[in-house]
């Protein structure tokens, strides 16, 4: 599939000759050699994968003779160009799906899919004719962008999305980055299929939904006539909730509080009940802006340094000019000033408030002003105005697949960051484990879990 030259990264201080040289050699490998070199990784690497594997095959394949069951299942596949070929499975192993697509070594090795690749597609499968041409130009894979994201719980949109973005950067590199992406996945990932509503995390109730339900959740709240509150609970929150029983009170009072982050991904892992989808403020912001638009709701922006809560709002002009933004304004004020900002946004007639203070001020002010304010929904956001702002750069995607975005903040703000996540996290984990085991209570009671 070709690719752009601006992929092609030459060092400046390289002397001229060097350059074109090296651009010359990045070229043929980068680009030029793309497809070969892709074909020749996957010859080699399906060949020792079924070397490696041969005495498990052939004992499953006596087992299965003997007792007289099917040895592979068959099924028809869309490939390269819109050809059809035949898929090849292991019978009888559909609770372990990495044995059970042992066989697929053979499909690869015949040419039919690649280890890295779009999902192979049933014959008149909506994903296939979504993206067209584009989707046919490649073989399928073994591994792809959308099982990633499947697995690291930011399955947000849909598969045809993911496999533009996979086709639109597909390299070498971007091939082995998901191939190695994908050994983590493989150990932590689990069935999120028939996970409960809510999830009890050290007394707190998280309302284990995904992004979509959460926003449809949002939407219904604008149309009714009560007031609620949305919070993010990462574990960061959960370890000021068990020593700030007002901040505590918030969390538990919230009418949607979302699980964010890894650490509670891990918590619900450990108590078998998985948390379907990681639903943080940052993700949800462009789908809230979205769902807004021309919907007659308006969004007001409070909180951040001076410049920041305006730059997100041209941010939202920039990219979804049908979103009305009532107003905004930055989080430095004083104490005897919050009546008059809470008639602001009153007066501004905003039906979101999104107030980003950090944990636990932001919650804190909106159980004090909410009423006052006069919005339907209020949602913490912590520092996602920081984010859309520009003034710093989120995580890359495969560091977020890999649940390390933590690792990109702290090394952003290492003085800031280093206690929250380096001992932070630890201190969640142990929190969670001696509460499951009845020997720790946190200050505030607990709200227990509703459904």
């Amino acid at each position: 599939m070709p690719i752009s030259t601006a992929a092609v990264k030459i060092p400046q201080r390289t002397t001229a000759f060097g350059r074109k040289l090296l651009y010359a050699v990045s070229h043929v490998v980068l680009i030029d050699s793309f497809e070969p070199l892709k074909r020749a990784f996957d010859i080699v690497f399906a060949a020792a994968g079924l070397a490696v594997t041969a005495p498990f095959s052939l004992c499953v394949a006596g087992w299965r003779k003997i007792s007289g069951d099917p040895i592979l299942a068959r099924s028809e596949r869309i490939g390269r160009f819109g050809r059809r070929y035949t898929q090849y499975e292991l019978a009888g192993f559909g609770r372990q799906p990495a044995l059970k697509q042992l066989p697929l070594l053979l499909n690869i090795l015949a040419g039919d899919m690649s280890f890295v690749g779009p999902r192979p597609a049933v014959p008149g499968e909506p994903v296939v004719e979504d993206n067209g041409r584009a989707r046919l130009a490649v073989k399928p894979g073994m591994i792809c962008s959308w099982w990633l994201r499947r697995r690291a719980n930011m399955d947000f949109d849909d598969e045809a999305t993911a496999d533009r973005e996979y086709l639109n950067s597909a390299s070498l590199a971007a091939d082995l980055g998901i191939a190695f992406r994908a050994i983590p996945a493989l150990v932590f990932s689990e069935k999120r299929d028939g996970a409960p509503r809510t999830v009890g995390i050290l007394g707190l109730r998280i309302d284990n939904i995904s992004m979509a339900e959460a926003l449809e959740w949002i939407r219904q709240k604008l149309n009714g006539n009560d007031q609620t509150v949305v919070t993010m609970t990462n574990a960061h929150c959960v370890n000021i909730s068990c020593v700030n029983p007002k901040y505590r009170q918030c969390l538990l009072a919230a009418g949607l509080n979302l699980a964010d982050g890894v650490g509670l991904r891990i918590a619900g892992k450990l108590k078998r009940t998985p948390i379907r989808q990681n639903v943080n403020g940052t993700d949800l912001f462009p789908r809230l802006c979205s769902m807004l638009e021309g919907s007659g709701k308006s969004l007001y922006l409070l909180g951040g340094r001076p410049g920041v809560a305006e730059s997100v709002a041209e941010w939202v002009r920039g990219h979804y000019s049908d979103t009305v933004i009532a107003g905004y304004r930055d989080g430095y004020f004083l104490p005897d000033e919050e009546a008059d900002v809470a008639g602001e946004i009153r007066r501004s007639g905003a039906s979101v408030l999104l107030v980003a203070m950090g944990v636990p001020s932001q919650e804190l002010w909106i159980a004090r002003n909410l009423e006052a304010a006069g919005v339907r929904v209020a949602i913490g956001v912590g520092g996602l105005f920081d984010f859309y702002s520009g003034r710093i750069p989120r995580a890359p995607v495969w560091l977020r697949e890999l649940g390390l975005e933590w690792t990109y903040r702290l090394l952003q703000e290492p003085g800031r960051m280093w206690k929250r996540y380096l001992i932070g996290n630890w201190t969640f984990l142990t929190r969670h484990m001696l509460y499951e085991l009845k020997v720790y209570r946190p200050q505030g009671g607990d709200g227990g879990e509703r459904t």
